[in-house]
């Protein structure tokens, strides 16, 4: 099954999953699509509304790892811990794989980093500060 599939599944938008594959359309290039394109298609104004609404929805969840990745470049590594839980949360829900594979050794790599600083922190005689 092709992730354009699975994500039309996931959106209710099923019976459309053979016309996006017959365009070679795929979530690489789902967010690039615009209204007219979703028109050019033939889909319905109520389809290509629910269309362009999981496109914002994937939007946030990119953005959301984004957080995580600015935080993490900026050193606050507790914060982007957060956002890429959150990033991977999002992912799972709405059925992107793709996000929340990219993002899912975030979590565990920042909960190393964390301990490690703390350890360290710790061993030269400080008290950890917010990281």
């Amino acid at each position: 099954m092709s992730d354009i599939r699975t994500w039309l599944e996931s959106q209710g938008l099923a019976e459309h999953a053979e016309l996006f594959e017959a365009n070679d359309i795929g979530i690489d290039i789902l967010g690039e699509l615009e209204e007219a394109d979703l028109k050019d298609l033939g889909l319905t104004l109520g389809d290509r509304k629910r269309v362009r609404a999981a496109q914002a929805v994937e939007a946030e969840v990119q953005a959301m790892g984004g957080l995580g990745d600015t935080n993490y470049a900026k050193g606050h590594v507790s914060t982007a811990q957060s956002h890429f839980a959150d990033c991977i949360a999002m992912a799972r829900r709405d059925a992107l794989g793709q996000i929340e594979i990219a993002n899912a050794p975030m979590p565990a790599w920042t909960t190393i980093l964390v301990a490690q600083y703390r350890a360290g922190a710790e061993e030269a005689g400080h008290s950890p500060t917010r990281i």
